[in-house]
């Protein structure tokens, strides 16, 4: 994305319930061809970094502190861990990026790894990928930031030995067990 257009989103469309439900809506609309079909779902999400630094001011600012205490506050927003329901999880019913590759490797880096960086650096809108390696679907969940690499159970999935086509053409030439690239 030009980096112009980039500065435009994260200006005009920061990271917000009515933003990550209005991408939810159109990625949920415009990009079944893409992915394959696919619905909006409501879901408690976890709130980045941003959104929870404005709701921790909204708080700071409000009675908050009067009816609860001050030392109360920080306790009361660590367990909750600021979470809300929204609509803002695209529901793909089956993933043609992870049905025609076949492959986890490919799926998390390629797809899933590439999709959270774009819209997280160029759209400044956080999203989390969980594919669903069962029966091919996945969710996006927009508004909620991916976790790390080494947190993420998407990257503890083995390789599908008998369904990886990138396995399969490696076989065929030397057989090697995916390394997930």
């Amino acid at each position: 994305m030009p980096p112009l257009h980039a500065g435009l989103y994260k200006r005009l469309l920061p990271p917000s319930q009515w933003t990550a439900e209005l991408f939810c809506l159109v990625a949920s609309l415009c990009f079944g061809w893409l992915v394959g079909e696919s619905e909006a779902q409501s879901s408690p999400i976890q709130l980045g970094e941003y959104e929870s630094s404005l709701q921790r001011r909204k708080i700071s600012g409000g009675g908050f502190e009067n009816s609860m205490g001050a030392g109360t506050q920080e306790q009361t927003l660590q367990q909750n861990a600021m979470i809300r329901v929204q609509r803002s999880v695209v529901k793909i019913k089956k993933c043609r990026y992870l049905e025609a590759s076949g492959c986890v490797a490919i799926c998390n880096n390629l797809c899933k790894t590439a999709t959270q960086d774009f819209f997280l650096n160029d759209t400044g809108m956080p999203l989390t990928m969980k594919p669903n390696f069962e029966d091919l679907s996945c969710e996006m969940i927009f508004g909620q930031e991916a976790p790390s690499r080494e947190g993420d159970e998407a990257f503890k999935q083995p390789c599908f030995v008998h369904h990886c086509s990138a396995l399969e053409a490696k076989m065929e030439q030397e057989p090697k067990p995916c390394r997930q690239l």
